[in-house]
């Protein structure tokens, strides 16, 4: 019975310690990687902590009440929440503005060019569909950081920690499309002289 006793509380503790690491590298994925989230990095990091008492407790006393540590789990909740909205740059005015921008030109574009039509049509639609998807997109993350409990958070963030970030379709097909029709592109490349330097191959 002892060594079973044993047995369990090192497993116990190897949890508690697995729980801080998931965190810290939660945390730096987030604030040091391509998201630059310091808000989903800090909910993460708590979150662990959170998960992390409720082992501690019950390494130390035997206590199985998943209560202890919420406030901890409501603040990484809490954190969690704002680092999705912070998250949310499609919202930013002059992601708005660019996107609305390259979409006049890709629709002058499939208008008035010879160039490949498929291609142009699939810009063209990437931009009308984008505030659609990234809304969904955001909805999920949204639901994901209210009801999921600590431990499914941490998981999920660990699960979803080496996905690609996601490209705008939008922006991605700008070098191809300008190329193709330059003269579509004059006016945009004039007002988003700055994206227009930083696309081009």
């Amino acid at each position: 019975m002892f060594r079973i006793s044993a047995f369990f509380f090192n497993v116990v503790k190897l949890m508690i310690l697995i729980s801080f690491i998931i965190g810290v590298y939660v945390f730096c994925k987030n604030v040091f990687g391509e998201a630059h989230n310091l808000w989903a990095g800090l909910g993460g990091l708590v979150t662990s902590f959170s998960v992390a008492y409720f082992l501690f407790r019950l390494w130390i006393w035997g206590d199985l009440c998943f209560d202890n540590g919420s406030i901890l789990a409501v603040i990484g909740t809490a954190l969690g929440l704002i680092g999705v909205f912070a998250g949310a740059k499609f919202a930013e005015p002059e992601v708005m503005k660019l996107r609305m921008d390259l979409q006049e030109a890709y629709l002058d574009a499939s208008l008035n060019c010879n160039g490949d039509k498929n291609i142009i049509n699939k810009a063209l639609m990437s931009c009308a569909t984008a505030y659609p998807k990234e809304l969904l997109s955001l909805s999920n993350e949204l639901a994901k950081a209210r009801y999921l409990t600590p431990t499914l958070s941490l998981a999920d963030s660990v699960y979803h920690s080496s996905d690609d970030v996601k490209t705008d379709g939008c922006m991605a097909y700008y070098s191809t499309v300008s190329k193709q029709c330059q003269d579509s592109f004059v006016i945009f490349n004039i007002k988003h002289s700055e994206f227009a330097r930083g696309h081009k191959k």
